[in-house]
């Protein structure tokens, strides 16, 4: 993988369209985020593909280079990736005259009837467009995911010297652009990789990120909160070395990828029984009650006004607390490959998550990071993280500018409290609540989907000598579509992450081997993608219960 630095700089104002939300004054506004103006890598590229096909329409051949770098739709991955381009001054812009080249100015457009060859009556509208200006650039990153050959970098730069358009309005005098491509960016990350079998990686956001499966009916893509283990596994096996990926992946002990979360080492799924009151207030976990309830025959009271947490929750300054991200929806257009222009009337929408977390009032954006567990041997691990120190895509519409990582440290695992610590606080709990033999209990919480029926759940308990008797859960199907062979894939169902069940020995006997067994092997298939991962008396069940009483 190879970065090169790529230079947009404007001639006159510019216009991209379906990136950021419309203010209420304006019909559309240019691309931009919380952190400024930009020019997202899905226009840059666009215009780059569009001059790529006039030049071999026009040279009569390069369809080979033209499908290598930039892909044909379904059949060829192109090399080339685009990151957002951010602005950039010149040293002597500042003060009032900088402002003004980073604040978005109204620009008045008037719809034409082509008919008439005139103005269209009572179509006016404006949009809020990028001002150009002497010092004003965008600088970003073209990465070749490998190395490129001397006929590909000169068709490259032959496409770059073509390209003099980017985003909308160009009829309309928008959009005059001049790109430059730079040299080659060395990136040398030096990392400590702690030598163990388990390991978290924390991976950084460079740009926006879309974390969905199949777009639904009405061509909207909602995004979740968290990388799919699957997706991680993915991304580092397109960037194993030769010979590495049957040693990593494959074999009767592969690497097992955790879901990468955002919040810090302590993030995981918030479990079905957590709540919290709808005017605000301190979070309630209800297992230890449910437990209590099914166990005793009593019933408890609960606070009222109480709605379920869901997404990520983490440790933040002893406070267990739900991670807030920031999420945009975007526009995007299909791709005529044929032409290399935009499809006509095939758009789509996009849910994404921007690559920054929202800082307090007078507080800077802190990056978006993402902490992934790993276990394995620990020479598989040093491969995995060879091959994420030199970027991983994730996610949807990743060869349009989205869905880059860069690994940003490795830690040693996250360190729970020992699961006989956990245990005996669990045991303690219920014991308050006059649960007979509390200690033949125990609660698990799934970390990623559990693809176990109900039945085949409790001949696993039972296997376990566990019993079942109580479950907070939700289950959630799964298909898919299999490109290669263009058929849909079976259809199944499975626990979704944070579904909650509470277990007991029916012997009376403890139930911490079977808990330390449940959580260190966990249940049904799946487990390199991160399926099947459990936690056994999370402290969380504790520490929001302590006004419980029997």
């Amino acid at each position: 993988m190879i970065h090169y630095e790529i230079f947009v700089t404007p001639h006159s104002s510019l216009f991209i369209g379906g990136y950021a939300e419309a203010s209420g004054q304006s019909d559309g506004d240019t691309a931009a985020d919380a952190a400024g103006l930009l020019l997202p890598g899905s226009a840059v590229k666009g215009a780059l593909r569009e001059s790529a096909v006039r030049l071999v329409r026009g040279a009569g051949k390069g369809e080979d280079l033209l499908r290598r770098l930039f892909g044909e739709e379904e059949k060829v991955e192109g090399r080339i990736r685009l990151t957002p381009l951010r602005v950039e001054l010149a040293q002597e812009e500042n003060g009032a005259s900088a402002r003004d080249l980073l604040t978005p100015t109204d620009r008045m457009h008037v719809g034409l009837d082509r008919r008439l060859k005139q103005a269209a009556p009572q179509r006016l509208f404006h949009n809020r467009v990028t001002t150009a200006g002497q010092g004003l650039r965008f600088r970003g990153l073209l990465t070749a995911l490998e190395p490129l050959s001397g006929d590909e970098l000169a068709f490259l730069h032959a496409v770059i010297s073509l390209t003099d358009q980017v985003g909308a309005g160009r009829g309309r005098g928008l959009g005059l652009v001049a790109i430059e491509l730079g040299d080659p960016v060395e990136e040398c990350t030096a990392l400590e990789v702690p030598h163990a079998d388990a390991l978290v990686l924390v991976l950084e956001a460079l740009e926006p990120l879309q974390l969905a499966g199949v777009k639904d009916s009405s061509n909207y893509t909602a995004c979740k909160d968290y990388l799919d283990g699957s997706m991680l596994r993915g991304a580092v096996a397109a960037r194993l070395r030769d010979g590495d990926l049957e040693n990593v992946m494959g074999g009767g002990a592969p690497v097992c990828f955790g879901d990468g979360r955002p919040g810090g080492l302590s993030s995981f799924p918030a479990p079905l029984t957590l709540n919290e009151p709808k005017g605000g207030g301190a979070l309630y976990d209800e297992a230890a009650v449910l437990a209590a309830e099914v166990l005793t025959g009593r019933r408890i009271p609960r606070p009222e006004n109480l709605r379920r947490v869901e997404g990520t929750i983490f440790l933040y300054e002893k406070v267990w607390t739900r991670v807030q991200l920031k999420r945009r929806t975007i526009t995007r257009a299909a791709r005529d490959h044929a032409t290399g222009k935009a499809a006509h009337r095939r758009l789509f929408s996009l849910e994404v998550v921007d690559p920054y977390l929202t800082g307090a009032k007078g507080e800077e954006d802190t990056p978006l990071r993402l902490f992934a567990a790993v276990a394995g041997r620990p020479e598989q691990l040093s491969r995995v993280v060879e091959a994420a120190q030199g970027g991983l895509y994730v996610g949807g519409d990743r060869n349009r500018g989205l869905g880059h990582l860069r690994l940003a440290a490795v830690l040693a695992d996250a360190t729970l409290p020992a699961l006989a610590e956990r245990h005996q606080r669990w045991v303690r709990l219920l014991g308050g609540l006059n649960v007979p033999q509390p200690e033949a209990t125990g609660v698990l919480v799934a970390l990623g989907p559990l693809a176990v029926e109900p039945r085949r759940l409790q001949q696993a308990l039972a296997a376990r000598g566990l019993e079942l008797v109580h479950g907070v859960s939700r289950r959630q199907i799964h298909g898919g579509w299999n490109s290669r062979a263009a058929l849909p894939r079976s259809l199944g169902s499975h626990y979704v992450p944070g579904s909650t069940f509470i277990v007991r020995r029916q012997d009376g006997t403890s139930a911490l081997p079977a808990l330390d067994q449940l959580e260190t092997e966990g249940l049904g298939p799946g487990r390199p993608d991160g399926w099947g991962r459990l936690v056994a008396c999370h402290p969380l069940h504790v520490d929001h219960a302590k006004e419980v009483k029997a």
